[in-house]
Order: C-alpha cells, then sequence, then structure tokens
C-alpha cells in the first residue's frame, strides 16, 4: 500500500526526534549525576592559603573533605607548606576549622 501523504515518513520522523531527545536527556542526566556526586556524597581535595598564627608565616594546606549530602562531616590536612616535609604535618592542625584560619589576613595580606 502506497502512502500518498507520507504521513509513514512523517510519523517515523516524530518517532526518530523523540528517540533522540530521551537519549540527549539521558546523557544530561547522567553527566549530571556524576559530575555532582562528589559534592554530595563523597571526598575532593582543595587548597587554602592563609596566614597561620602558630607558625607566624604565610602557608598553603591541601584539605580532604569528606561529604555527607552536601556538608563537610570530615576533613583533614594532607600537606602543608609550613613543614620541610609538607606531607608530615606535625601540628594540631585546628586549620582544618575555617573559623580558624579566617582569625587572621589571608595569604599575603600583611
Amino acid at each position: 500500500m502506497e502512502d500518498p501523504d507520507g504521513v509513514a515518513l512523517v510519523t517515523m520522523y516524530a518517532q526518530l526526534f523523540v528517540a533522540a531527545q530521551l537519549v540527549v536527556m539521558t546523557v544530561i542526566v547522567l553527566a549530571a549525576v556524576i559530575s555532582v556526586r562528589r559534592y554530595v556524597v563523597g571526598t575532593t581535595r582543595r587548597r587554602c592559603a592563609f596566614r597561620c598564627a602558630i607558625k607566624e608565616r604565610d602557608v598553603e594546606v591541601e584539605l580532604t573533605e569528606h561529604r555527607l549530602f552536601g556538608v563537610v562531616e570530615h576533613a583533614s590536612v594532607t600537606r602543608c607548606s609550613a613543614f620541610e616535609s609538607p606531607e608530615a604535618v606535625e601540628c594540631g592542625r585546628r586549620c582544618v576549622n575555617p573559623a580558624f584560619r579566617r582569625q587572621w589576613l589571608p595569604s599575603g595580606g600583611h
């Protein structure tokens, strides 16, 4: 049977368009979930520079933060430029607390 009005062709293109939209939406959702996951539940590393009152000098620390539903549950100092070997952090690590770091001027702000 021949389709003189092209209804079958239009239907096929419509179905193809809907399928393409579903594929694109699936890719977008997967990309969002993968990129946001580490900030919602997971571990991130970040660096902070500030004036350490204990060492009385500018330092840069690398923090490892463990998050649960976007809230930092636990953080630890993995490196600190105040020490000869930055991985051998030998202080009480109070700089993990943002309130402690904000008490003094930012790094370079003397």
